[in-house]
């Protein structure tokens, strides 16, 4: 495991910028959508030590549930000092290695989503989510965000819970 720490916030359309460019993340790394009325966002700050044997190593994926619901964040973009190497999408290699880890049993669904990032690219990594209206308002304190390892072979070697 790595050496891992995450803030979230919950914002709106008006207060994302001024947090993610509080955590140093520029507007044209990644592009948050517009909300609709009724949606929340979920932004947050992964910051963590890049393990020396971490070269062409695997990919990290941030995941983020509220866990009241079980919604697993789907919609979830992420960027970091170097916006090539974080990107967001889903693995199914992530749903199928998670078993040990029961914390994730939700995530064993592949209509999951997740920020990834190499595993030797430089952090921290800020992320957004979006929770859409039938599961909003949630507070910070309903999430739980975690930290999972997939190695080059497809293999989950780790997770962690980072918050939650």
């Amino acid at each position: 495991m790595v050496s891992a720490h995450v803030v979230v916030r919950m914002v709106d359309n008006d207060s994302v910028w001024p947090a993610l460019t509080g955590w140093g993340a520029s507007r044209e790394s990644f592009n948050v959508p517009p909300l609709g009325p009724g949606w929340q966002l979920v932004a947050g700050q992964l910051s963590y030590s890049v393990p020396r044997n971490a070269r062409d190593a695997g990919e990290y994926w941030i995941v983020v549930e509220d866990l009241r619901s079980r919604y697993r964040a789907a919609s979830i973009w992420g960027t970091g000092p170097d916006p090539d190497r974080v990107g967001q999408g889903w693995d199914g290699a992530v749903s199928a290695g998670i078993g040990d880890y029961p914390w994730l049993s939700d995530y064993r669904s592949t209509d999951s989503g997740g920020v990834t990032m190499a595993a030797d690219a430089p952090g921290p990594v800020e992320f957004v989510a979006m929770i859409p209206p039938s599961i909003a308002p949630i507070a910070a304190s309903d999430l739980t965000v975690s930290l999972v390892f997939l190695g080059n072979n497809r293999h989950v070697y780790w997770a962690q819970r980072l918050l939650g």
